[in-house]
């Protein structure tokens, strides 16, 4: 039989050595982040600014668990704003939210109001946006598909799905001859449709006096 000291020691032996690994296998993988491109401390500037007026926290440091997932796609980013979608997968239920920073006058403050169902519905939409490749399509710069124009209307698309975050730029795919570019405007188009939300499709809003900031940025 072991003495009283003995059998102490021994419980607090097993519980120092069993109590941390059963609470780090309990816990949810931590969020994976993709290395960061040139071109995002420039534009998450605006993104974050437009999260913090809508008290929304940054999707890159946000954690998905299960089958959870969320992706946010951002257009515009001259001087007339931008507009967010998000599109949120949670428990095997959707939702979606629009962020409304696009004007055409003075700047407005960010609004946020419910997306309504997808006309052809959450599924049947989300899967002509996967098919037109939202969750696949790469980086523009990293395929040499940047325009370095950045005037016009450009998109950023943000992904947090199986504990990895990931964004991409496509900077004014109008002007760009890739493929790739096609599949951005493709899917800008898919958006403004089941949503109808025009400030998605390039030529859906007035980009006169524009700002020039961010031209040839990515060659910073």
């Amino acid at each position: 039989m072991l003495r009283p000291q003995l059998f102490i020691g021994f419980l607090v032996f097993l519980l120092l050595g069993t109590g941390p690994a059963a609470c780090f296998k309990s816990q949810e993988p931590a969020t994976k982040v993709a290395p960061q491109a040139r071109w995002e401390p420039i534009f998450f500037k605006m993104i974050n600014e437009r999260l913090a007026e809508s008290g929304i926290a940054e999707l890159r440091a946000s954690q998905m668990t299960g089958n959870d997932f969320e992706v946010r796609v951002w257009a515009g980013f001259g001087g007339a704003g931008e507009d967010g979608i998000i599109l949120r997968h949670s428990s095997g239920q959707w939702s979606g939210f629009h962020l409304h920073g696009i004007s055409r006058g003075p700047r407005v403050v960010t609004t946020v109001s419910n997306l309504a169902t997808p006309k052809s519905g959450w599924e049947a939409a989300w899967q002509k946006l996967t098919q037109a490749g939202l969750l696949t399509l790469p980086d523009a710069l990293s395929i040499g598909c940047n325009t370095q124009i950045f005037d016009g209307v450009s998109y950023v698309v943000e992904i947090n799905k199986d504990q990895t975050y990931r964004t991409y730029l496509y900077d004014n795919p109008s002007h760009a001859k890739c493929s790739e570019a096609k599949q951005m405007l493709e899917i800008a188009g898919i958006i403004a449709e089941e949503f109808d939300l025009s400030e998605f499709k390039t030529g859906g809003w007035s980009s006169q006096g524009e700002s020039d900031q961010f031209t040839h940025v990515s060659q910073r």
